[in-house]
């Protein structure tokens, strides 16, 4: 009867552990995550998952105007994240695009009853200003040490075709990463976005997870 019990209030997103929500959000315990959050956020509040998988897609973008083609051709990194809270719970699959959530869906009901390995976060040896535009990443080592996740993809943002007889014109390959720094609790995660081993922006996240 308990059992019936608690699937009922699973359903309804009531019962504890990973619950994935009708707004593209999903609980772990207490905490939530959503589409949009990044994949910092997804370990330090829902831990490891029970599965990863990773698959690398290209594709081409652009738009076309007076007989000329401009776009770009871009890699893209997809990931699935399989999180099995137990028989209780509804299983969730969170996919992330170049290490951000897009999408949450619930499956089945789980298989184990253990709970998701918390993740411990490395904290960055830096202050909030130590990084720069234009900074190389050995600048990026020494002030502020390895970053706690590093996503990369290749993109080439320009492609122009002159008329229908003309081959493409490729621009060169730049190579993105982006460094994520955690710098603990009370300061804001650090997204750095770099080009060819070049910081070209600074973004930041929500809080920091590191002790």
């Amino acid at each position: 009867m308990l059992q019936t019990w608690c699937r009922l209030l699973a359903a309804l997103a009531l019962c504890a552990g990973g619950v994935a929500r009708g707004d593209g959000s999903m609980r772990c315990g207490g905490r939530l995550v959503s589409v949009g959050d990044a994949r910092i956020d997804l370990l330090g509040r829902c831990g490891e998952p029970a599965l990863r998988e990773r698959r690398v897609e290209e594709g081409w973008s652009g738009a076309a105007s007076g007989g000329v083609v401009q776009g770009g051709r871009t890699t893209t990194i997809i990931e699935e994240w399989t999180y099995d809270f137990g028989p209780q719970a509804l299983v969730n699959v969170v996919t992330l695009v170049n290490g951000r959530i897009t999408d949450i869906q619930t499956r089945s009901y789980g298989y184990t009853s253990s709970t998701p390995n918390p993740v411990r976060m490395p904290r960055a040896r830096c202050g909030s200003g130590a990084v720069h535009e234009g900074d190389g990443k050995l600048d990026l080592l020494a002030r502020c040490g390895e970053p706690a996740m590093i996503d990369a993809w290749d993109e080439v943002p320009a492609v122009v075709v002159l008329d229908p007889g003309s081959p493409f014109s490729a621009g060169s390959t730049v190579r993105v990463e982006i460094w994520t720094y955690d710098m603990g609790p009370n300061q804001f995660v650090r997204f750095v976005r770099l080009e060819n081993g070049r910081v070209t922006s600074i973004t930041t996240g929500t809080y920091g997870y590191a002790d």
